[in-house]
């Protein structure tokens, strides 16, 4: 889930991340609730959920700083 919101250009909505990632809307919902709680994606008026632009290493090969933790999250297989 977060390689795919960090690769994305503007963000994902919940929709775009189910298809993608082949889940229920609902799970990818309750995933998303606690990323965001948590503050490891941010979402805005329009839903549209991203990595923090501060975390956001690099898009392409989907590596995110979070200070305590480096994500080398890579190509999708």
């Amino acid at each position: 889930m977060l390689r795919e919101i960090a690769r994305s250009e503007s963000g994902l909505i919940i929709v775009e991340l189910a298809e993608r990632l082949r889940m229920p809307r609902s799970n990818v919902a309750k995933h998303l609730k606690v990323l965001r709680d948590q503050g490891l994606v941010v979402a805005n008026r329009a839903k549209m959920h991203r990595i923090p632009p501060e975390r956001l290493v690099s898009r392409e090969e989907a590596v995110i700083d979070y200070g305590t933790c480096l994500l080398r999250l890579g190509a999708a297989t």
